[in-house]
């Protein structure tokens, strides 16, 4: 009798261990399970906030490309003091995405602006200059992010060369892309412990 009450007492107890250990593997299983359903969820919602922002900045981009085209038409047929320049360059003025816009003269200097501390600067050293200056190619520059001789602040230079009548060298039609404008959209792109995707990684990797 003693045997058998010894018997069904180890039964008893390797019954509630085996129901215990099953118990934690449903519980070990529904945890995994849900964490992946969020990890899923988190992929798929900063898949989506990597697209729009990437459509954020493929806006810009093209909007100031354009901006740039209007003016080098414009300068192309009526010279710096065109009133079609005069009003872009005033749209320029209070878009937040646009940091400062304008066209230089074939030495650097800007003629006209959106700013008016620019027209007391000289840009001839600036890679985008230089590289429209020596590049006969009406193409679009956009150069790594530099700082703004105006405040300090980091932008995106945005270029296109500007020619004379009989097709050389004129200047520059130029739109710094205000870094400050994406800052927030920026910060919201977070890849685990990676941080943040820089904008000029953004550019280059979409332009």
């Amino acid at each position: 009798m003693v045997e058998q009450s010894k018997w069904l007492s180890r039964l008893v107890i390797a019954t509630g261990i085996m129901m215990l250990c099953g118990l934690w593997l449903l519980v070990w299983n529904q945890v995994a399970y849900e964490r992946k359903n969020e990890l899923e969820n988190a992929a798929v919602a900063t898949g989506n906030l990597s697209k729009a922002f990437e459509e954020q900045v493929q806006s810009v981009l093209a909007d100031a490309n354009n901006d740039m085209r209007i003016i080098q038409r414009a300068y192309e047929r009526e010279g710096p003091s065109s009133p079609v320049i005069a009003a872009i360059l005033e749209q320029i003025r209070s878009d937040s995405s646009k940091f400062q816009g304008g066209i230089t003269n074939h030495t650097g200097i800007f003629v006209a602006s959106s700013a008016s501390q620019a027209l007391t600067l000289d840009y001839g050293d600036r890679e985008w200059f230089r590289h429209l200056r020596g590049n006969g190619v009406d193409d679009l520059f956009i150069g790594a992010a530099e700082t703004s001789k105006m405040s300090g602040k980091s932008v995106i230079p945005m270029s296109r060369r500007l020619r004379h009548a009989d097709g050389s060298f004129a200047g520059v039609v130029h739109i710094s892309l205000s870094l400050d404008h994406f800052e927030t959209a920026i910060k919201k792109l977070e890849l685990g412990s990676g941080g943040v995707i820089p904008l000029t990684e953004w550019m280059a990797s979409i332009c």
